[in-house]
């Protein structure tokens, strides 16, 4: 379709279209220490090793932990620093160690190299979280390292396949990364005893911006909500700090908005709020919830009740509900895991109220004999078609599986036999969706629509090469479609939604 040097369509079957997996999370806030770029965990022990434990100065070890206890399996976390943060290095003579990720944490990292012999060394590291002791050359200092790493056999010849650098490569070490302090002076690092790190600071109070990053960087330099731009598998996020006040939470909504994203934002209320009225949704979107009150959880650094956002918890639901029914199964009524209590008891009335304001309520019904749930499942959009939080979740997996499953039209003859080919491979895929029960209708033109040719593109859009199919899913009522069309074109892929 779709470029000045087409090819024609041909009889070959495009791939068939699924629904990708949309139930992988991504947190960001300040950790203990770890890294600044993206780290995918799949438990909380991973989290830990990367990321130190539960903190007093962030929620965010807090919502991951909830989000494994909610059901969640994988997600990523983006540990936020300040542009002026440090981090600890040491050189010994041509290598130069560095902490994964800024902060003074990297200046509790010892680190020592013994030559092995033909060409070979090992490199051990100690960690630890709270001020080292005396003896920390010791073999068995008396204060046992939190984390003790030990590499083997490396080599400074990049042919070989313990290339030092290779072996260290970021993502490889939890606690450090290498470079040759000058690269054109690759050799041999010089041994030496344990020695500590230095110079890692952890620099001014964290920002809004830290939080956003930096859209223009590298990828690989990218921090914040921008280093999550180019990682294709997630489908939730949430920041958990910052809340009461709303304004990391924007920027959060701002980049599930983004479009061809395809990510859902989950939102704490504010738990300064003194009435039900002051709890509001920050924008009208269907691209985040907001819900509300937090949560009383026990704290392991207290062994006390703590309250803490429910954005994690929330998070785990919709990610294990995703998995085990389907995105269009509603989380409303479901039980949150691993909690004491809310920060404050919401009654029937204050459930209807929120929900007008398109706030979801979190209830303990537990003196009813129930348990603590989600009451509702709303969206921040005031359109009607937008308001459930579940058909928000499947439109973004039907709308991504489309995007990357009819890229193969780009750069055919757009024309009868290429509108044929996707409107057969768009309705195949509505079509398994309806039988497998994930739309509603008892007959096929109750559960979806697809339409592309004539009544999709005028000549203009055949003559700039644009090719349009308009699709409609019954998600909730029969015949009650939330629609939107998909444009693929030389200029790249777009979708634009019916309100």
């Amino acid at each position: 379709m779709l470029s000045r040097q087409r090819t024609p369509a041909t009889a070959e079957t495009p791939e068939p279209l699924t629904l990708p997996d949309m139930n992988t999370a991504a947190f960001l806030g300040q950790t203990a220490r770890g890294p600044f770029w993206p780290q995918q965990v799949t438990n909380w022990r991973e989290f830990v090793s990367w990321f130190g434990g539960h903190t007093s100065f962030s929620c965010l070890a807090y919502a991951v932990d909830g989000f494994f206890r909610n059901g969640g399996q994988r997600c990523y976390i983006v540990r936020v620093v300040p542009a002026d943060a440090r981090i600890a290095a040491l050189t010994s003579s041509t290598l130069q160690i560095q902490a994964i990720g800024p902060g003074a944490w990297g200046n509790r990292i010892a680190v020592r190299i013994r030559e092995t012999g033909s060409g070979r060394f090992r490199l051990t590291v100690r960690y630890w979280d709270t001020e080292p002791p005396s003896d920390f050359v010791a073999s068995r200092p008396r204060v046992v390292p939190d984390m003790e790493e030990s590499y083997d056999h490396l080599s400074p010849d990049p042919r070989s396949p313990d290339y030092v650098l290779a072996r260290l490569a970021r993502g490889q070490s939890r606690l450090i990364v290498v470079r040759w302090e000058n690269e054109r002076r690759r050799g041999f690092p010089r041994p030496r005893d344990f020695a500590f790190l230095r110079d890692g600071a952890d620099g001014s109070p964290v920002t809004v911006a830290d939080f956003e990053g930096g859209r223009l960087a590298p990828p690989e330099e990218r921090r914040g909500l921008a280093a999550l731009q180019d990682i294709p598998d997630i489908g939730l996020v949430a920041a958990p700090d910052d809340t009461g006040g709303l304004v990391v939470q924007a920027a959060v909504i701002a980049h599930c908005s983004t479009p061809l994203l395809f990510r859902f934002g989950i939102v704490g209320g504010q738990p300064e709020a003194l009435s039900l009225d002051m709890v509001t949704a920050p924008r009208d979107t269907s691209h985040a919830a907001i819900y509300y009150p937090w949560l009383e959880v026990l704290d392991p650094l207290t062994k006390a009740p703590k309250l803490v956002p429910p954005v994690g918890h929330v998070a785990g639901i919709l990610a294990r509900l995703g998995r085990q029914q389907g995105l269009h199964t509603s989380p409303a009524g479901q039980t949150i895991q691993g909690i004491l209590g809310t920060q404050l008891l919401l009654r029937d009335t204050d459930s209807a109220q929120l929900a007008e304001q398109r706030v979801n309520a979190i209830r303990d019904l537990s003196a009813r004999g129930g348990r603590i749930v989600l009451d509702t499942a709303c969206t921040m959009s005031g359109a009607a078609p937008w308001r459930a939080l579940h058909v928000r979740r499947l439109v973004n997996g039907v709308e991504k599986a489309m995007v990357a499953g009819t890229g193969w039209a780009v750069g055919r003859v757009n024309d009868e036999r290429l509108w044929d080919s996707l409107r057969a491979q768009v309705t195949t895929f509505l079509d398994r969706l309806w039988r497998s029960g994930v739309l509603q209708g008892n007959r096929a033109e109750d559960a979806y629509f697809v339409h592309c040719g004539r009544d999709t593109m005028a000549d203009e859009d055949v003559a700039e090469d644009r090719g349009i199919v308009e699709v409609g899913l019954a998600v909730e009522e029969p015949r009650e479609f939330v629609s939107f069309r998909l444009v693929q074109s030389p200029a790249g892929p777009q979708v634009i939604e019916a309100l």
